[in-house]
């Protein structure tokens, strides 16, 4: 069966949130930004030097959540890493991690993606997308980020 995702303030079976009206269910430890965003926006999350974006606790309902999101990044350099991560419970565990080398592609475009993951049972869920770099002109900007069932998102 597919997921339901309930917020204590909606009950909506996916979740959306564009930052061009606040950040919704996401605690921003990075700033809102209006330098860089999708197409149709005006702002979105820039997470600069060891920034992250947390989400609320969002119960679970099913056998998996999807997330779907853009990223966008310029000036990332050897070492630098971008990383979306989950938990279950309090300990975050990596989904995804961006790893940039001399050869990183810093041709500044949105890019999609979107990562499935086993509930196993678990009767809530919390995302964060965190910027390990060690510069302040290293930059990744977070926008239009969807969680909920994989049918439901928005494409």
């Amino acid at each position: 069966t597919n997921p339901s995702i309930i917020p204590s303030i909606s009950t909506n079976p996916s979740i959306e949130e564009d930052f061009e009206n606040g950040v919704g269910i996401w605690s921003a430890k990075g700033k809102r930004s209006n330098k860089e965003s999708m197409q149709g926006g005006s702002y979105s999350i820039l997470l600069k030097m060891n920034r992250d974006l947390e989400s609320e606790w969002l119960d679970v309902k099913g056998d998996s959540v999807t997330i779907k999101f853009h990223y966008y990044y310029s000036n990332m350099e050897n070492e630098d890493r971008f990383q979306i991560l989950y938990t279950f419970d309090s300990d975050f565990s990596k989904l995804r991690e961006w790893k940039f080398d001399e050869k990183v592609d810093n041709n500044n475009e949105w890019k999609e993606d979107q990562i499935s993951i086993k509930t196993n049972t678990a009767t809530s869920i919390k995302f964060k997308f965190k910027n390990f770099s060690n510069a302040g002109n290293d930059r990744v900007y977070i926008d239009t980020v969807s969680v909920g069932e994989e049918n439901n998102l928005s494409n």
